[in-house]
């Protein structure tokens, strides 16, 4: 399980981290085979989300940190991420504050 709390105020190297994810998103995006110029909000945490679910079986306790403090920062209303496993496949539930859902 990992934890992030919302309310943390972030050093300035993860806040430059964040920034630095930011930009390559600016950048563009490939999702679904697809070349995404300027992604969208939605756009931007589907790729997020898998670029955690990469991070999350090889261990790399740095980058699922950062990419959990990205999407606490980043995706308004975000509470709690659940990711299931179901067979050889990762299922990702994502759970939003009371009143703060997703139009996704």
């Amino acid at each position: 399980m990992l934890r992030y709390e919302c309310g943390a105020t972030l050093p300035a190297l993860q806040r430059r981290q964040l920034e630095q994810l930011d930009r390559r998103l600016d950048q563009g995006i490939e999702l679904d085979g697809e070349n995404i110029a300027a992604p969208d909000a939605g756009q931007r945490l589907r790729f997020v989300l898998g670029l955690l679910l990469r991070a999350l079986p090889r261990g790399e306790d740095a980058a699922l940190r950062g990419l959990c403090t990205w999407l606490g920062q980043r995706v308004p209303g975000l509470a709690v991420i659940h990711i299931h496993t179901r067979a050889q496949d990762l299922e990702v539930e994502l759970e939003y504050a009371p009143g703060r859902g997703s139009d996704e």
